[in-house]
């Protein structure tokens, strides 16, 4: 197990409803491995960059809430909830140089977000059941019913407004639980771009399986040829460059491409800039794609200019090699627009059903 030290907040998704529930009562977690044990430095070549003394804090801390649930084969937690908000700014993120995960927070403590995604939905459920069925809007349905409704759509279940007590601690937890397969097959093949969606957002890691990080690594260079031949036609004319953040806003933008809730008005029209400006994501969204731009030039797909700026080549060649390269259900497009097209039929079809999922 190592750490993945990225962290931003993104769409919660639809949860299920339920009332807050009365704190829970403290145990020891068994399965969340130590401290000691972890490797918090990962390889350069990785999606991740090693953490910093500020995020192990916060990562042990969040092991331990999450270790009041059942067993996962890989955990991240996102959001406001997970990174410390400036003392000037409540609606913000705070930088990952925050020292703890509640000791600077005010009084009205958001919720953590966190996805959990296990080997089994029934194990993971008939477990939790059993040890939180407060956790559950519809506890009285057995575990086989939750996990049939859980694998509907883009195979997620929200338990939004949980109450942990860890560490003389109450914590506001959301969590989703999607499995394992589930979670690799959209990270590889952009089934739903729910997870996918998500995951191209820095998050702090809390416990990393090798083939979820595998799929991840094909799921961020997908992001980046996507960004790129996505909005090669807003180049002007000559231009083949962008700059990092002119990048990075256009990668945090196409989950929300076909987004029934923005379509709705539901989303906030400036999320993609809070996501990519607000204090300490530049920094989240650097780590998380500086390995994998280094990669993608050393295969000769874009160019890392000394100035910071990526440059793509955006003529019929350049193109062609960059969607030969993207998930298979966009690989065959043959222009930008389709591409763009394709993408948005994905995020609208995972949106819409994992909608109308929370309504049920």
């Amino acid at each position: 197990v190592k750490e993945l030290p990225w962290a931003r907040k993104d769409q919660p998704g639809v949860h299920s409803k339920r009332s807050r529930p009365s704190p829970l009562k403290p145990f020891q977690p068994s399965h969340v491995p130590s401290q000691s044990s972890t490797n918090l430095a990962v390889d350069e070549g990785s999606s991740s960059t090693t953490t910093s003394s500020s995020q192990s804090i916060l990562t042990s801390e969040l092991r331990s809430v999450v270790g009041h649930l059942p067993e996962c084969e890989h955990a991240f937690g996102y959001g406001s909830g997970v990174f410390v908000q400036d003392s000037t700014d409540s609606t913000e993120p705070a930088s990952s140089s925050s020292s703890s995960l509640s000791s600077s927070r005010p009084s009205e403590s958001p919720q953590i977000d966190v996805i959990l995604s296990p080997s089994s939905l029934l194990d993971f459920h008939s477990a939790n059941l059993s040890r939180n069925p407060d956790h559950y809007s519809t506890s009285l349905l057995p575990a086989s019913s939750v996990t049939f409704i859980n694998a509907l759509g883009p195979g997620l279940w929200f338990n939004p407004y949980c109450s942990i007590v860890e560490g003389g601690k109450t914590y506001v937890v959301k969590y989703g639980v999607v499995q394992k397969d589930r979670l690799l097959e959209d990270l590889e093949q952009w089934t739903s771009f729910y997870a996918a969606g998500r995951m191209q957002k820095p998050t702090l890691g809390i416990i990393e399986d090798e083939e979820v990080a595998k799929a991840q690594r094909r799921n961020l260079r997908s992001a980046v040829l996507a960004a790129l031949v996505v909005n090669s036609g807003s180049l002007p004319a000559g231009k083949n460059e962008v700059t990092r953040p002119e990048l990075y806003g256009w990668i945090a933008g196409l989950s929300y491409m076909g987004d029934i809730r923005v379509g709705m008005g539901f989303e906030d029209p400036q999320k993609v800039s809070k996501l990519t400006t607000s204090s300490g994501a530049p920094e989240r969204f650097e780590d998380l794609y500086s390995p994998v731009l280094k990669d993608l030039e050393g295969q000769g797909l874009i160019g890392l200019e000394s100035g910071g700026g990526v440059s793509f080549s955006a003529g019929l060649g350049g193109l062609k090699a960059a969607i030969s390269l993207l998930p298979p259900a966009l690989s065959g497009a043959g222009t930008p627009e389709a591409v763009k097209a394709g993408l948005a039929t994905i995020v609208r079809g995972g949106s819409l059903k994992q909608t109308a999922k929370g309504l049920l």
